[in-house]
């Protein structure tokens, strides 16, 4: 009765199932604006796309930094150095979905595909470690007064077990949504090619009825005499 989600399963694991994926279709759909803008700027110039995902990159860190009371020079500092660590990894799994829809045929767009959710899920895996080392060591300002004391609790907080284990689920999950993305991109390019070849079938019927209707109709009541005298001798 608690459970916000209909119940489609007969265990309680399967509840814990639906919940896990229905949060990761939430998850998914909250990264689409994110990814269509990149998107976006791609197709503008590299450049340009790179220097949107820096920005988008450091200024979230430097937001959720400043909430947490960190100084603006020490969330600056350290959401600059997320976001040069990050930026051209997120700018290589972007390039490696778009070439998908430069596939020739259907078995190079799934080589392509499979290459791209590959791409998309060990960079997004990756990037929790810059995006970790950054946090922490913004956060270590508030955990001591001088550089040792701060450097004591950034190396402490770093490698404790937790730490690691939590970062280690998390770039997990985000590989996942990573590579959700690099298979929409696959799926689309297959719509893309069979509506292609829709409009390819459509467009020779056309032609089609629209030679037969220019043959005179004398010529099919020629055809069609010549075809019983053919018969009859």
């Amino acid at each position: 009765a608690d459970c916000p989600y209909r119940r489609t399963f007969h265990s309680d694991q399967g509840w814990a199932y639906q919940s896990a994926l229905a949060q990761f279709g939430y998850d998914f759909a909250r990264s689409a604006p994110q990814q269509a803008g990149n998107i976006m700027a791609a197709f503008v110039s590299p450049g340009t796309a790179l220097g949107m995902m820096g920005v988008q990159i450091a200024g979230g860190d430097y937001a959720d930094l400043r909430a947490k009371g960190i100084s603006p020079g020490r969330a600056g500092a350290s959401s600059l150095l997320d976001a040069t660590v990050q930026a051209p990894m997120e700018r290589l799994a972007l390039d490696r979905m778009l070439n998908i829809f430069k596939s020739t045929g259907f078995v190079d767009t799934v080589k392509k595909t499979l290459g791209a959710a590959g791409t998309e899920f060990i960079t997004e895996y990756l990037q929790k470690a810059p995006e970790l080392v950054s946090r922490l060591w913004g956060e270590a300002e508030k955990h001591g007064d001088t550089a040792a004391e701060q450097i004591t609790w950034f190396s402490r907080t770093l490698f404790n077990a937790d730490t690691l284990l939590q970062a280690h689920k998390e770039g997990m999950y985000e590989g996942l949504i990573g590579a959700a993305w690099g298979g929409l991109g696959g799926v689309g390019r297959v719509a893309l090619d069979s509506q292609a070849r829709k409009m390819q079938a459509q467009t020779f019927a056309q032609n089609q009825s629209e030679l037969h209707a220019l043959v005179p109709a004398t010529t099919f009541a020629h055809l069609d005499a010549t075809t019983v005298l053919e018969r009859s001798i």
